[in-house]
């Protein structure tokens, strides 16, 4: 199965290490943001089966990368250059053609934010199964986007490996 992982998704995953060995996920706090705390460790655990199993593959969509470049973070850099290793890895050939994903965008930006139909558009393109996101709100709209686009939206801990 495949999923689309979001920009924050990119950036936690290398913010905490998930997928590494030098993973981190047992110093994110816990009270304050434990739906997120949850989600975090939910990916590290996909990654987890991904690596063993080979049943699941995670992509990152070009407008990710976009979004990371004109961060105005301190470590943009690093985030921006881990986040095209993962772009690149197992992606399709045209997987940098954006253009067909941001003319369908029009399509969902009636009901989620401009950014997030692009996403939906990458997910569908890249033939993702899934859009996994940490963004609630985004959350809530997937019965709408499901019967629009297809492309189940999705937090970590909902996925069933």
């Amino acid at each position: 199965m495949r999923f689309l992982r979001d920009t924050n998704l990119v950036e936690y995953g290398w913010r905490y290490r998930i997928g590494t060995e030098e993973s981190s996920t047992a110093t994110i706090p816990d009270p304050p943001h434990a739906r997120l705390t949850r989600d975090l460790r939910a990916l590290d655990t996909l990654f987890a089966v991904a690596q063993t199993y080979g049943s699941l593959e995670f992509r990152v969509a070009p407008a990710s990368l976009r979004e990371l470049a004109d961060s105005p973070e301190v470590d943009a850099d690093e985030v921006l250059a881990w986040a095209r290793e993962l772009a690149a890895y197992a992606a399709p050939v045209d997987w940098r053609d954006e253009l067909s994903s941001r003319r369908q965008a029009a399509l969902f930006t009636d009901f989620v934010r401009p950014g997030d139909a692009v996403l939906i558009g990458e997910a569908v393109r890249l033939g993702c199964a899934g859009l996994l996101t940490c963004d609630y709100r985004l959350v809530r709209q997937r019965d709408r986007i499901r019967r629009v686009a297809g492309v189940e939206v999705m937090t970590p801990s909902t996925v069933k490996v």
